[in-house]
């Protein structure tokens, strides 16, 4: 059980780190270990800021990648309660 909830805290600090909640300038590049010049370029577009239309579009594209998340974590709870006698 530890061990998964320290697997938990490891994942839940590189989707912090990876979606920018955080005020850390590590980014994806960082995490793959990619050329300095990915890693240049993602602080270069860090530290200006995004167009309202790149933002947009991120916000698009991360709908369109984690959108079933929230209906699966949903169906996953329902699951477990109904299996729960307690």
């Amino acid at each position: 059980m530890q061990a998964i909830a320290i697997q938990l805290g490891r994942e839940e600090a590189f989707i912090s780190d990876f979606l920018h909640i955080t005020d850390s300038m590590l980014s994806y590049a960082d995490y793959m270990d990619l050329d300095s010049y990915f890693r240049r370029q993602a602080v270069k577009y860090a530290t200006k800021g995004m167009q309202p239309a790149t933002q947009k579009l991120r916000r698009s594209a991360l709908d369109l990648i984690f959108g079933f998340v929230s209906g699966e974590v949903k169906e996953w709870v329902d699951k477990a309660l109904s299996r729960d006698r307690v």
